[in-house]
């Protein structure tokens, strides 16, 4: 033991330097990162951010029990260390859900760490559990469209719409399918499928924001400008201070050449969100709202 003690004092700390160097490793390829924090690992001092980093990795690759260890060795040095805690806390309910026989009654839970895997961008993890709700749900439509939601998330766009179209299949009128399929429909350029689904979307619920928002996109896009005005009069009628409405609604004044009434519409736009306006100011603005993601609300057992 004090040949251990007084090794890992001959180690030294990790130089701030390559720990940048790992951070920027992992942004391009997890699998590098990973070998490059191990190498710091076995080369310096015990380091709360190298083993912290290292649970992030493996939990990103799917490696749940390893990931488990890291940041229990995360928790050794820096006791509390909450977002290690929480981590370790979401991979105790995912091997509880991934290592028992589920029951419908689990189905909340599932779609909870199904969310929480998504969010993470801990993909493959969310296509398993989704894919286990799908052999739980009796119903299907909710874990269908959570397993569409996992490819959309990843921009796989056209796995997605197979998800949303199976659960179409089974209740035509769903509102999160079709909501979710007409945004994919949308971000791959098939505009008129895209406003057929958001149309029927804003049959079943009047005040979808985003449906009516998008269905201005879409018409600016095909150059009709009086219905895009419409439509987007509606969102901002549903929310005042939804910026991107706004924005768009700015755009499309200055196309209409309606110099003045556009104007008043930045202004508006930019004091809802001055970031997104300096966004587009630099041409980094994003072209389309990314919200539209619905899941299926959930039964609380």
């Amino acid at each position: 033991m004090k040949n251990d003690h007084a090794l890992e004092k001959k180690r030294g700390k990790v130089p701030e330097s390559l720990l940048l160097k790992a951070m920027r490793l992992l942004t391009y390829s997890p699998k590098k990162g990973l070998k490059f924090l191990h190498k710091l690992e076995l080369t310096y001092a015990p380091n709360v951010d190298v083993y912290y980093n290292m649970g992030v990795v493996l939990l990103l690759l799917n490696k749940l029990e390893e990931a488990a260890r890291y940041f229990e060795k995360s928790l050794q040095l820096k006791a509390d260390y909450e977002d290690a805690r929480e981590n370790l806390g979401l991979i105790v309910r995912i091997r509880t859900i991934l290592n028992k026989k589920n029951t419908e009654t689990d189905l909340e839970e599932m779609g909870t760490l199904a969310d929480y895997a998504r969010e993470g961008e801990l993909f493959e993890l969310a296509k398993i559990i989704g894919a286990l709700m799908v052999d739980v749900d009796k119903e299907k439509i909710g874990a269908l469209n959570d397993l569409g939601l996992t490819f959309q998330a990843q921009r796989k766009f056209d796995e997605a719409i197979k998800y949303y179209d199976k659960a179409l299949e089974i209740k035509p009128d769903m509102f999160e399918a079709l909501s979710n399929k007409a945004f994919c429909m949308m971000l791959t350029d098939r505009f008129d499928e895209a406003y057929r689904l958001y149309e029927k979307s804003i049959e079943l619920k009047n005040d979808f924001l985003q449906g009516w928002y998008h269905r201005g996109y879409i018409n600016i896009k095909r150059e009709n400008y009086p219905e895009a005005l419409n439509c987007l009069d509606k969102a901002i009628e549903l929310n005042d201070e939804y910026y991107l409405a706004w924005f768009a609604k700015y755009d499309l004044l200055t196309k209409m050449n309606r110099t003045e009434e556009a104007e008043r519409c930045l202004k508006k736009a930019t004091e809802l969100n001055v970031e997104y306006a300096a966004q587009l100011a630099l041409g980094e603005g994003k072209k389309v709202h990314t919200t539209n993601m619905h899941s299926k609300p959930r039964k609380t057992v």
